[in-house]
């Protein structure tokens, strides 16, 4: 079996896809939901640079890939592994190392300073292996699921909160709001990428923004979801939250966060 390594472009996303599909078959979240346009969708959100992603091939066939987005981080030029899949019966065989050691130097040479990805905290051997490439552990996010049919949101008190929409260039007026860095996925610049509708949320008390929150449709992922200090127990996300499935007409039944 020899394996061969090459950069990829946008005429590899069919083939990409149906790799992505196989590889993740048994993997620990489930990924039907991901079409082709989806997929087209979460790497303009990545921004995913084709000519600096790896695919992996036996003959003709698409065995394994390696997406990478890039940005500026901190000031520093960075690469994100926006998803790394090997198709199973190739496991084993040095293929997820042998993509990222043919990306690097190709990193190095357009100034990649840093690299990060994200993995699941169950993924075990994952996180071996990434160990082991040299990564190190540099935060632990949460993530959530909620099921909007056991979603009761209780009204609110004496505050009169009322929901505005907005688009995202006002939106960058209240990032201040958030009191944590967010995720590779979840920042303004991926936000600022999505060229499908997002829908972004303010909470107003009194002409205060207290609280807001994006939501994109297309993956019906919350990107961000921000309370002011001191309004945290008062019920705002409840409202925003309402009122976003109240626009959806209640025909989300799932949302992730």
């Amino acid at each position: 079996m020899e394996i061969k390594y090459q950069f990829l472009d946008t005429s590899y996303i069919p083939e990409l896809h149906a790799c992505w599909m196989e590889s993740f078959k048994d993997y620990q979240v489930d990924m039907s939901y991901l079409t082709i346009e989806r997929m087209r969708s979460r790497a303009r959100m990545d921004r995913v640079d084709f000519s600096l992603s790896v695919g992996a091939f036996d003959s003709d066939k698409m065995i394994g890939f390696l997406l990478i987005g890039i940005d500026r981080i901190d000031r520093q030029l960075t690469a994100f592994d926006s998803g790394t899949g090997v198709i199973e019966e190739y496991r084993g065989n040095g293929v997820a190392g042998g993509m990222l050691n043919f990306a690097i130097s190709k990193l190095k040479f357009v100034g990649i300073e840093k690299f990060l990805l994200e993995v699941l905290q169950e993924n075990k051997p994952a996180i071996k292996a990434y160990q082991k490439a040299g990564f190190s552990t540099n935060r632990d996010f949460n993530c959530y699921k909620l099921k909007t049919k056991n979603f009761h949101h209780k009204e609110s008190y004496e505050n009169n909160v009322e929901i505005k929409s907005f688009d995202k260039e006002e939106l960058s007026n209240y990032l201040f709001l958030l009191d944590w860095d967010v995720s590779w996925e979840y920042t303004y610049s991926a936000i600022d990428s999505i060229e499908e509708d997002l829908i972004i949320d303010g909470a107003f008390i009194n002409d205060e923004c207290v609280g807001f929150m994006v939501f994109y449709p297309t993956l019906n992922w919350i990107f961000m979801l921000a309370i002011k200090d001191g309004f945290q127990a008062k019920e705002i996300e409840g409202s925003l939250i309402a009122n976003l499935l109240a626009r959806m007409n209640h025909e989300v039944s799932e949302i992730k966060f």
